[in-house]
């Protein structure tokens, strides 16, 4: 089958975070998401002008993050980072929430940052980053019952740095998020079986840098 035919393309975020990822990197992930038919390209905030040029014409969306992969900066900077970002041409944002709030049960200042960060980049989907690696129990009720206040387009599983995610983190923030809140499952996601897995416990978006390996292309 084609990979511009293969159903699961339509789900992916193809991906490259990496700190030594070059601009020609950009471009040609950027050109084989075209050709898979993936979702998005999701690049750090100083390649999406490239990335952008790149995808300019084609239903390819280009896709940042902010305050990745820590979640730790001062909400001013994942906001400067958002707009540069923005301003480049990138339409969905990967944010990373206040996690350390979460963990804390500091439940205004999450809600106070995450409320911030909506408000400054109305226009773009959003992807809040909850981490679900390093939370318990409690702390992700916290994270889900503020999300599901304020209703970003997604709530994101982690970043891949705290640990692989599984179908049972995906089914566990499904349960707990309102309906309408889409949810990105990421981080060392490698394999269509574990791709697949991840959408039929509620995943509608997955973040990779698998994607052409996932795809069999």
């Amino acid at each position: 089958m084609p990979a511009s035919m293969d159903g699961l393309a339509g789900y992916l975020d193809s991906t490259l975070l990496a700190a030594d990822a070059t601009a020609t990197a950009m471009e040609s992930l950027a050109r084989e998401a075209i050709r898979l038919g993936c979702a998005a390209v999701c690049v750090n905030p100083i390649h999406v002008g490239r990335t952008a040029h790149v995808l300019s014409g084609t239903p390819v969306r280009v896709a940042s993050v902010a305050g990745f992969p820590l979640g730790a900066s001062p909400v001013a900077a994942k906001i400067a980072e958002c707009r540069f970002a923005m301003d480049e041409g990138a339409t969905e944002l990967d944010v990373v929430a206040p996690i350390w709030a979460a963990v804390s049960s500091e439940a205004a200042a999450f809600e106070d940052e995450v409320a911030a960060i909506l408000e400054a980049t109305r226009g773009a989907t959003r992807k809040l980053i909850v981490e679900i690696g390093l939370l318990d129990a409690a702390a992700l009720e916290l994270a889900a019952d503020i999300l599901n206040r304020l209703r970003p387009e997604f709530a994101k599983t982690g970043t891949g740095y705290a640990r692989p995610v599984s179908r049972e983190d995906v089914a566990a923030l499904r349960r707990i998020l309102d309906p309408r809140i889409a949810i990105k499952a990421a981080g060392g996601i490698t394999t269509r079986d574990q791709a697949e897995s991840l959408i039929q416990a509620g995943a509608t978006r997955i973040g990779t840098s698998r994607a052409a390996g996932i795809l069999g292309c």
